[in-house]
C-alpha cells in the first residue's frame, strides 16, 4: 500500500510516520516543503529515513490508495480544491487535525464523489 503524508515534519506528522514504519512494513511518502524537513523529522523520530520518501509534486498523487493529510484545516481545505482533479478515484482520505465540524462542512461543499473522506 501506498501511504502519502502530508505535513510529515510536524509533531502529529512525525509521531504517525514514525507508527507506521514501526508497525508495518509500508513506505511513507511525505509531502513537505523541503527535503531538510524529511530529514529533521527522521532524525527526530529515529525513523529510517530509506523508508520516508520526500514528495513536493502533484503529478505523482495518482499513485496513492491513502492520504493523511495533517497540516492545518485552511490549508487542508484549498490543498483538496487544488489537487483533488490529481487523485485516482477510490482515494482514501485521512485528516488529524481536529477541527471535524469546519473541515466537514467545507470540504463536502468541494470533494469529488468518487473520493472517500
Amino acid at each position: 500500500m501506498n501511504i502519502l503524508l502530508t505535513g510529515a515534519n510536524g509533531f502529529l506528522g512525525g509521531k504517525i510516520t514514525k507508527r507506521i514504519i514501526e508497525y508495518t512494513d509500508f513506505d511513507v511518502i511525505a509531502v513537505v516543503s523541503s527535503h531538510e524537513k524529511v530529514k529533521e523529522m527522521c532524525k527526530r523520530e529515529g525513523v529510517d529515513q530509506n523508508r520516508v520518501h520526500f514528495l513536493s509534486n502533484e503529478d505523482f498523487l495518482k499513485e496513492y490508495d491513502v492520504i493523511i493529510y495533517s497540516v492545518y484545516p485552511h490549508i487542508f481545505i484549498k490543498w483538496i480544491e487544488m489537487y483533488q482533479d490529481s487523485l485516482k478515484p477510490g482515494t482514501v482520505i485521512m485528516d488529524v487535525i481536529g477541527i471535524k465540524g469546519w473541515v466537514i462542512n467545507n470540504l463536502m461543499k468541494i470533494i469529488r464523489d468518487d473520493i472517500d473522506y
